[in-house]
């Protein structure tokens, strides 16, 4: 009797942890980036957009270059959803505008998924590669009004 009574709180003991790890890799997972964070990912970003801009991607099949395109869409749409939640959580404009400017770096993108821009017109990526570093910008001064007030708490 007294076993089946341990045995039974043991099971509802390890059903509880299994609970707790598995909240704890939803928060995580689903976590607002910092400043410096979305700084990072639009390097990132950048980069990406780089490649894309090279020669290899000239080189590569269209299905390879569909397939990496469908991927930095997919990436792009996450930073976007990121940053408006970030925007909205903070009431930042100026989080906003980086979240606009990357909305229109899908939208760009998009025109070549859809066959609206040929592979080898390269002015949708240079635009799109201009407006995140122009959003690189944006978070460079993000970061450095934060550190000024955090200066100006501190002090």
């Amino acid at each position: 009797m007294t076993t089946d009574l341990i045995i039974q709180y043991c099971v509802y003991g390890g059903i509880i942890v299994v609970g707790i790890v598995v909240l704890g890799l939803f928060r995580r997972r689903h976590k607002l980036p910092n400043h410096a964070e979305v700084k990072a990912k639009l390097e990132a970003l950048a980069q990406k957009l780089h490649y894309f801009l090279g020669e290899d991607i000239k080189e590569c099949s269209n299905f390879e270059f569909f397939k990496k395109l469908a991927k930095l869409i997919g990436y792009v749409d996450r930073m976007v959803y990121e940053t408006s939640l970030l925007a909205e959580k903070e009431r930042d404009m100026q989080i906003e505008s980086i979240s606009a400017s990357l909305q229109s770096v899908r939208d760009s993108l998009c025109d070549y998924k859809y066959g609206k821009k040929e592979r080898s017109d390269a002015s949708g990526f240079t635009a799109c590669l201009s407006a995140v570093e122009g959003g690189i910008g944006v978070a460079q001064n993000i970061i450095a009004r934060d550190k000024e007030l955090k200066a100006r708490r501190a002090g």
